[in-house]
């Protein structure tokens, strides 16, 4: 197992953790992410809010892997309509 790593003191919290592996990060987190950034931009194209989430967990790129595992998620709360899609491809929050 990786360990997860720590931003500097000083730094909030909440936002300090950052993940070694995209894999280690709990799909809670995940969504929470997601959630938050729909609520801060209303609306949003896919792949738009996976690079924002990805930078969010501290990940400096959006390899397969990432994109992968993020997409999968937001896949799952479209299918659950958590979030919706419009006509035109971007999200929001439900």
């Amino acid at each position: 197992e990786r360990p997860s790593l720590r931003c500097p003191r000083g730094v909030n919290e909440a936002q300090s953790v950052l993940y070694a592996d995209v894999m280690d990060v709990p799909e809670k987190v995940i969504i929470e992410k997601v959630l938050q950034l729909l609520r801060r931009y209303r609306q949003t194209a896919p792949d738009d809010l996976i690079k924002e989430v990805s930078r969010e967990l501290g990940f400096n790129r959006t390899a397969h892997r990432i994109r992968s595992r993020l997409g999968g998620v937001i896949d799952s709360l479209i299918a659950g309509k958590v979030i919706l899609a419009n006509g035109e491809g971007h999200l929001s929050a439900s």
